[in-house]
């Protein structure tokens, strides 16, 4: 079956096997557009090998460079660990330990919301849809759409030795997972933009 791919402006048909997997698709796409590394989307959403299975043939795939399947899947791997317990125990705490604000700022700039205190992050925990707008924010269309600030909000974080998973874990199980999430999102991004890691 053959689908339509496109990056951009740029569109290619790609034939799709019946034991093809995402990667191989992906692979087939960077072949036809003529880029090196690309992720599969459908919607904004990273397709997974799942997925492929219910395309039929026609259907349109947007391609994004830079960002891999695997980064996606890294990505939605660190975001499991967030639960809904998770963001109940950090809107629990009143006076949170040292550096548990700092990474919850960072996730509320990941979300596109500013905030500049801890009564703020509360506030935006809050919210009865913060889940899904943490999930939407791990998609490849959003972390796309990331500005220089919020990711310099996230580099901050994450490149200070005092916020580590690690540190964080004896903080705040909670934090932690948040942390652990925005590491992630960071390695990814900073690859493929070209930003230096440390």
């Amino acid at each position: 079956m053959d689908v339509l791919v496109e990056l951009g402006a740029v569109t290619a048909s790609v034939t799709v096997e019946a034991d093809d997997t995402v990667h191989a698709v992906a692979e087939k796409a960077a072949e036809a557009l003529g880029a090196e590394r690309v992720a599969l989307l459908v919607d904004g959403v990273a397709l997974t090998d799942e997925g492929l299975r219910g395309l039929d043939a026609g259907d349109r795939l947007t391609v994004q460079e830079g960002r891999t399947f695997e980064d996606i899947e890294r990505i939605t791997k660190a975001f499991a660990s967030i639960t809904k317990a998770s963001i109940t125990e950090l809107m629990s705490l009143h006076r949170p330990p040292p550096g548990v604000e700092a990474v919850c700022t960072a996730t509320c700039a990941v979300c596109g919301e500013k905030v500049t205190n801890w009564s703020l992050c509360v506030r935006y925990l809050l919210r009865p849809d913060l889940y899904m707008i943490l999930r939407d924010a791990s998609s490849a269309q959003r972390l796309a759409d990331l500005t220089d600030k919020q990711l310099d909000c996230v580099r901050t974080v994450v490149n200070d030795p005092g916020l580590g998973e690690e540190v964080m874990q004896r903080k705040s199980f909670a934090a932690a997972a948040f942390r652990k999430w925005l590491g992630v999102i960071w390695e990814v991004e900073a690859r493929v933009r070209g930003l230096t890691l440390g």
